[in-house]
C-alpha cells in the first residue's frame, strides 16, 4: 500500500496530493517497481501506429465512487475540483480554475519541458461547440501566468475542429475509445513548422481523446506534443494500492465543497449555539434548521435548502454542517473534531445523507 504524502499548496490555501513513483514514464499510469512503462504504453495504441505525442503529466490522482442513488462520490480534493469544472453550477468554477492553474504552473516548472520550444497551447473541443468547455476555465487563467512569466504561448484551441461526432469515451471499454475517436480531429492551420504543442486536458483516463488530437497536430507538422492535465484517472483496480487519509483541514475542504475557501464568510456568519455530542450522535437544532448526525445507522439528517437541492445528491456538507465540525473543534479540540468528521470520510460510500 502506498502512503501518499507528497503535496502542494495552490495558493498556499488547498492541498492537493500528487502522483508517488512508480509511475509509467509516458502516461503516469501506475506501475511496478522498476518498471519504466505501463503494459499500454508498451504497445502502439488500438489501430495506430504511434503515440504521437511525448508524454503526459497531470497534477494528481482523479477519480469517482459510483454510489447510488447519489452522484459520482469524489476520491479526493483534486476530484471535487475537477467536478467543479464539469457541473452545472457556474459560480465556482472562474475561482477554482485560478486555483487549479497555480497548481498546474508548479507542474510546468518542475517540467520545464512541457513547454521548451513550445509556441501552441490548445484545449480538446467538445462534440458540440455551443457548450461549455470545462477546460476554458484553467487555460484563461494559465495563459495569465505565463505572461507574468515571459512565456507566450498561442492559443490556438479554436483551430482544433471535431470532424464529426463520437460516442462519449467514457461509456466505452479502451480499445473501442481508440477506434471511436481515430480520425475525428483537424487543425484548422497551415503548417506548425515544426514547434512545439502544449495541450491542456482536465482528466486523462486512456489518452485516446489527445492521442488523435496529437495525430492531427502532427499532420500539419507539429513539433513535440505534451499533455498537461490535471487528472490522471486511477483505475478502480488500483484504489486499494493506496491509503489516502486527509487531515482535519482537509476534510472541511472536501466536504465542504471547497466553500470553506470560497464562501469562509458565510460560514463564519453561521450560529451554532448549544448542539448534543455523544459517540453515536450529534444533534443540533435551531428556530428554522436542524441536524442529526447518526453513527449507529450512517445516517445525516438536515433540511437547509443548499443540502435539500444540492449537497446531499453529492455527500457534502453545506455551510451549517462545515459550521458544526468547526464548533465541535473549538470546544473539543482538533483531534476529537477529527475523529468524528474522518469516521463519516473513512466509510462514506455506506452513510446516507437524507432530506429531514
Amino acid at each position: 500500500m502506498r502512503d501518499l504524502k507528497q503535496k502542494i499548496l495552490l495558493k498556499g490555501k488547498i492541498p492537493i496530493r500528487l502522483i508517488d513513483e512508480p509511475y509509467c514514464k509516458k502516461c503516469m499510469n501506475i506501475v511496478g517497481q522498476n518498471q519504466e512503462f505501463c503494459g499500454f504504453c508498451i504497445e502502439p495504441p488500438p489501430g495506430g501506429i504511434e503515440w504521437y505525442f511525448n508524454k503526459i503529466i497531470a497534477l494528481g490522482h482523479y477519480f469517482t465512487y459510483k454510489n447510488k442513488p447519489y452522484l459520482n462520490i469524489p476520491y479526493n480534493i483534486l476530484s471535487r475540483m475537477i467536478l467543479i469544472l464539469k457541473g452545472d453550477v457556474k459560480k465556482q468554477k472562474p475561482k477554482v480554475g485560478e486555483f487549479l492553474a497555480e497548481g498546474l504552473w508548479e507542474i510546468i516548472q518542475e517540467n520545464p519541458f512541457l513547454i521548451k520550444d513550445a509556441k501552441y497551447i490548445l484545449i480538446p473541443p467538445k462534440n458540440d461547440p455551443s457548450q461549455e468547455n470545462q477546460c476554458s476555465f484553467i487555460l484563461k487563467p494559465l495563459l495569465e501566468i505565463l505572461k507574468k512569466e515571459n512565456i507566450n504561448l498561442k492559443d490556438i484551441s479554436d483551430s482544433v475542429i471535431k470532424t464529426r461526432n463520437t460516442k462519449e469515451n467514457k461509456l466505452l471499454p479502451r480499445d473501442e475509445r481508440f477506434i471511436n475517436v481515430r480520425g475525428s480531429h483537424e487543425i484548422n492551420l497551415e503548417n506548425l513548422k515544426g514547434n512545439n504543442v502544449l495541450v491542456l486536458e482536465d482528466v486523462v483516463t486512456t489518452g485516446a481523446t489527445t492521442w488523435d488530437i496529437s495525430r492531427a497536430l502532427i499532420e500539419k507538422y507539429a513539433g513535440e506534443i505534451n499533455i498537461l492535465s490535471l487528472g490522471r484517472t486511477l483505475f478502480e483496480s488500483d484504489i486499494v494500492l493506496f491509503k489516502h487519509e486527509l487531515n482535519f483541514n482537509e476534510l472541511l475542504i472536501y466536504f465542504s465543497n471547497l466553500d470553506i475557501i470560497l464562501e469562509l464568510e458565510k460560514i463564519q456568519k453561521v450560529n451554532i449555539n448549544s448542539y448534543q455530542l455523544t459517540e453515536e450522535e450529534i444533534n443540533w437544532s435551531s428556530e428554522d434548521y436542524e441536524i442529526k448526525i447518526d453513527y449507529l445507522n450512517k445516517q445525516i439528517k438536515h433540511n437547509c435548502n443548499n443540502y435539500l437541492i444540492r449537497r446531499y445528491k453529492n455527500k457534502c456538507f453545506c455551510k451549517h454542517l462545515i459550521k458544526l465540525f468547526i464548533r465541535i473543534k473549538e470546544d473539543y479540540g482538533e483531534s476529537s473534531a477529527y475523529e468524528y468528521l474522518n469516521s463519516i470520510y473513512s466509510n462514506l460510500l455506506n452513510w446516507k445523507f437524507i432530506q429531514a
